[in-house]
């Protein structure tokens, strides 16, 4: 028996010649009084194991997953044993006393994750990982929830079956947007004029320049390149109004949007088409059902990410559906569907001017000299009919604003709208 010790002895200290310093994990004492209990152990380290007696024999239920060897300790000979982990799972360990007293260990050997708490630490120093198991809790202080998703982004990227219990706290709450929307229907051909002799004044400090429309190839191209150059100057209301003024567009829709940061907002105009359709069942009786069909302007605004307070990240997609009546199939007529998506990046109180969207519609006029126009058989020689396309498109005035939820003014806003929505219940229950 002392013989097959000696040769355990020897093997575990083969293979304990590679392990590192830093591989060391932590001694454990076990007493004469414990009873079978569980050691984690991480994967590619090891456990000082410190006994009140000295060991005898070793039986290990699997000696492919730790490595085992006695410390070289002089004043408690077979005392001490490091346990190397090797692979991860369970195994147990029978440990034999000189005194013929035994005690059963088991241990449970689990991933390292020393390394991704070095990369977490690296990201918000505040946080901690207590490893149980094959659980990760996540406990401590974040300043952002944007830090909150990164981190909660390295632990399922590096270990993706470790279930994770997230008990972080953010201490500043989401950003928001405010999103000014108006939506205009512009006529870029009647607007050919007007943006040739449109003239735009911007101020940058002291100096006053003059900006004019005139590079731009449509009305809609020259908005898009004042409204950059202007900047927060550029106010969408008052160009629209002129606009209109010049019966060169209308605004259609006129809305504010909120989103929070990370987060998305819908804005939909429009309806849906209730049509009546018949058909014949198996037995060859009558069958009506309805047809819905959906049409109008949608638009997805998602904000990305708020870059230094002062830049936001937006994706943007929109979406225009028509119903074509003269293409139809029955009573069902067919649908037309126009789409843009694209990705930007505003300056904070900024306008984007998003067009693209053209619409051409199909109209008949007809001139006739009166009363011979309406002579029977005779009247066509009076009369003459014209078909004009005209084509106008849709256009898009976004202007975000960044709201900090941090702010106290922002705070006190919320609270005080709180307040006066609870005294007016609390009145309303009085009376």
């Amino acid at each position: 028996m002392f013989k097959k010790i000696i040769l355990i002895i020897l093997c575990a200290l083969a293979l304990f010649g590679s392990v590192k310093q830093n591989d060391y994990d932590t001694y454990i004492t076990v007493g004469d009084k414990t009873k079978n209990k569980t050691i984690l152990l991480n994967k590619n380290r090891y456990k000082i194991l410190t006994f009140k007696k000295r060991i005898k024999d070793i039986r290990v239920s699997n000696s492919g997953f730790v490595g085992i060897n006695f410390t070289d300790s002089s004043l408690a000979p077979l005392t001490q044993i490091k346990v190397l982990a090797k692979k991860l799972g369970l195994i147990n360990l029978l440990i034999t006393f000189y005194d013929n007293s035994t005690k059963q260990i088991n241990i449970k050997i689990i991933r390292d994750i020393q390394d991704v708490k070095d990369v977490i630490s690296s990201i918000s120093p505040t946080v901690k990982l207590v490893q149980i198991d094959s659980s990760i809790i996540l406990k401590g202080e974040v300043k952002t929830n944007k830090l909150k998703d990164k981190i909660l982004l390295v632990l399922k990227d590096s270990l993706p079956k470790v279930k994770v219990i997230n008990l972080l706290k953010v201490i500043n709450p989401d950003k928001m947007v405010r999103i000014k929307l108006y939506v205009a229907q512009i006529d870029n051909d009647k607007g050919e004029e007007l943006k040739n002799h449109w003239n735009f004044q911007g101020n940058s400090g002291s100096t006053s320049t003059s900006i004019t429309m005139l590079d731009a190839v449509t009305l809609t191209g020259g908005l898009s390149v004042m409204a950059t150059k202007l900047g927060s100057k550029f106010s969408a209301g008052s160009t629209l109004n002129y606009i209109k003024k010049n019966n060169a567009g209308r605004v259609l829709d006129e809305t504010t949007l909120i989103a929070l940061e990370n987060q998305s907002s819908d804005f939909v105009s429009g309806g849906t088409l209730l049509i009546e359709t018949s058909s014949t069942s198996k037995d060859g009786q009558p069958v009506s059902s309805i047809k819905e069909i959906k049409h109008g302007l949608t638009m997805k605004l998602t904000i990305k990410e708020i870059v230094n307070n002062e830049y936001i990240h937006m994706d943007i997609e929109t979406g225009l559906s028509n119903p074509e009546w003269s293409q139809k199939i029955g009573d069902i007529p067919s649908t037309t569907n126009k789409s843009i998506k694209t990705k930007i990046i505003v300056k904070n109180r900024n306008t984007l001017v998003l067009g693209g969207l053209i619409k051409t519609d199909k109209t008949k006029t007809e001139e006739k000299i009166p009363l011979l126009g309406d002579i029977p058989l005779l009247g066509f020689l009076f009369r003459s009919k014209t078909q004009n396309n005209s084509k106008t498109e849709l256009v898009f005035f976004i202007t975000p604003t960044i709201i900090d939820n941090s702010s106290k003014t922002e705070i006190k806003k919320l609270d005080d709208t709180k307040n006066k929505i609870i005294n007016t219940k609390t009145d309303l229950m009085k009376d």
